[in-house]
């Protein structure tokens, strides 16, 4: 057997991992108001420029949402990081948006801004 084909074999399962890993998941930074819901809460993020929209959701009884729940304010601006979904099931509570929903499935940091 070729070398190179062993090689390619070989690094398939590594490269089919990282690409499905990547494709539902991100690593994402976020900044917007927060709006607290009776189930589920949002960071919603208004482009002044462009007026684009974006939701950062979560579950307020998750890790996530007790973390940022304990940090933030209602109303008030709201940043950090952490990791993202696309979802394509959105909460009622989550308005629509004109650039994307995400929900927050990890969280790194977070800050009132």
């Amino acid at each position: 057997m070729n070398f190179r084909v062993l090689a390619l074999v070989l690094s398939l399962p590594a490269l089919t991992w990282s690409l499905s890993a990547n494709a539902e998941d991100y690593q994402t930074e976020f900044s917007g108001v927060l709006k607290v819901g009776k189930q589920y809460s949002h960071i919603f993020y208004s482009g002044k420029e462009t007026g684009d929209t974006v939701a950062y959701f979560f579950e307020n009884k998750s890790k996530v949402g007790q973390k940022i729940l304990s940090t933030c304010k209602n109303n008030k601006p709201c940043s950090g990081s952490g990791n993202t979904e696309i979802e394509d099931k959105i909460p009622k509570e989550i308005p629509e948006t004109t650039s994307g929903t995400y929900k927050i499935t990890s969280i790194s940091k977070v800050q009132p801004r």
